[in-house]
C-alpha cells in the first residue's frame, strides 16, 4: 500500500482527491494542514500543521518513507523550499505540485497551448495579475525542479485550466448560478469578432488525472496540463447552465462597455481566450474527459444540495 502525503487537501481539489483517495481503498493517506476544515475520516491520517512555519513542520514530519507527496497549497518558491528541507531527512520517491495553467507566457491564446509553450519570463502588471500568483507559481515549479533534482527526487507538475465542480469557493458557476437562483437574467459579453473561448476542466476529472499519475512512471520528471479538449465560449456556458437547470434562462449579451459600467463581475475574460491543451495526460493515462455539460449538470446538483435548496421549487422548463 502506497504511503502518500497530501499537503493541503481540505478546499476544493485537493479534498474531492483525497475523498478519491478513500474511495479507491489502496493508499495510506497523510493530510497535512493547518485543521481548518477536518477530515475526521478514519482512513485520513490528519497531521495539524502550518507550513510556513519551519520548527513545526520538521517537528511534524518525523523521518518517514513517502511513495509520493502532493502539494496542493505551494504558492511561492519559499513553499517549495521549506516543505523540501522538512522532508529532506525522510525517503521521497516523488513530488507532485498542482500548479496552473496560467504559467504560460501568453495569457491571450487563441488556440490551446502545450506543455512546451514558453513560460512568464517576468512578472506581470498588477492589472493582469493582482496578488503576482502567475508568477510566484512559475518561481515554485522552477524551485522544485531545482530541489528535486538536487535530492534525487521525482517530481510532476500539473497545470489545471479552469476547474469547476464541488467545493468550488472560486467565484466561477456560481456567477451563473447565484443569478438563476435569484429568477435574475444572465449578462454574458457581446462577442466583438471572434467569441472569447476558454478552457476548463471538470474537479472530477482533474481527480481522477491526478490519481492517475501515482502508478504512471511516465509522469515522473515531466509538466502535464489539465485541460478537456472542448472550447467553451460565454454562449456555450450559459447554453449547459440552461441544460443543467432544466430553467428557462433570460441570456442577455452586453458590449463590454456595457458591462463595465454596470460593475458587472464576470468569472472570466471578457475579450480574450484562455486555451490550453490537456491531450498529452490524457494518451498517457488513457483518460476520457466527461462532457462539459454532463459535468454543469453534476455540479449544478452539488450546489443547489449545498444549499438546501430543493429544485422541485424552481421553475422548470
Amino acid at each position: 500500500m502506497k504511503r502518500i502525503l497530501i499537503i493541503g487537501g481540505s478546499y476544493f481539489l485537493g479534498r474531492v482527491f483525497v475523498e478519491k483517495l478513500i474511495e479507491n481503498g489502496a493508499y495510506d493517506i497523510y493530510i497535512l494542514n493547518r485543521g481548518n476544515i477536518p477530515f475526521r475520516n478514519t482512513f485520513v491520517n490528519e497531521i495539524l500543521c502550518d507550513r510556513h512555519d519551519s520548527a513545526a513542520l520538521a517537528a511534524a514530519l518525523q523521518p518517514e518513507r513517502w511513495d509520493i507527496v502532493f502539494d496542493f497549497c505551494a504558492y511561492t518558491a519559499g513553499d517549495i523550499r521549506l516543505m523540501m528541507t522538512a522532508l529532506s531527512h525522510s525517503q521521497t520517491d516523488r513530488y507532485i505540485l498542482i500548479s496552473t495553467a496560467s504559467v504560460y507566457a501568453e495569457q491571450a491564446p487563441s488556440e490551446p497551448l502545450g506543455e512546451d509553450a514558453p513560460l512568464l519570463a517576468h512578472p506581470l502588471t498588477s492589472d493582469e495579475d493582482p496578488a503576482g500568483y502567475f508568477w510566484n507559481k512559475v518561481l515554485a515549479e522552477n524551485e522544485l525542479r531545482q530541489s528535486c533534482t538536487a535530492a534525487g527526487i521525482g517530481f510532476t507538475i500539473l497545470r489545471p485550466a479552469i476547474i469547476f465542480g464541488k467545493f468550488n469557493y472560486a467565484p466561477r458557476e456560481s456567477y451563473f448560478f447565484d443569478r438563476i437562483i435569484a429568477g435574475e437574467d444572465l449578462l454574458i459579453p457581446e462577442p466583438a469578432g471572434r467569441a472569447a473561448c476558454f478552457s476548463f476542466i471538470s474537479v472530477w476529472d482533474a481527480a481522477a488525472l491526478i490519481e492517475g499519475c501515482i502508478k504512471q512512471t511516465d509522469a515522473a520528471d515531466t509538466c502535464l496540463n489539465l485541460a478537456a479538449p472542448e472550447q467553451i465560449s460565454y454562449n456555450r456556458f450559459a447554453d449547459a447552465i440552461q441544460q443543467a437547470s432544466n430553467r428557462d434562462i433570460a441570456v442577455k449579451q452586453l458590449s463590454i462597455p456595457e458591462l463595465m459600467r454596470r460593475q458587472v463581475q464576470l468569472p472570466f475574460p471578457p475579450d480574450r481566450s484562455l486555451l490550453y491543451s490537456g491531450t498529452k495526460i490524457a494518451k498517457l493515462l488513457g483518460h476520457t474527459y466527461n462532457s462539459f455539460e454532463d459535468e454543469m449538470k453534476r455540479t449544478w446538483k452539488y450546489y443547489l444540495a449545498g444549499r438546501g435548496i430543493d429544485p422541485k421549487t424552481l421553475k422548470t422548463l
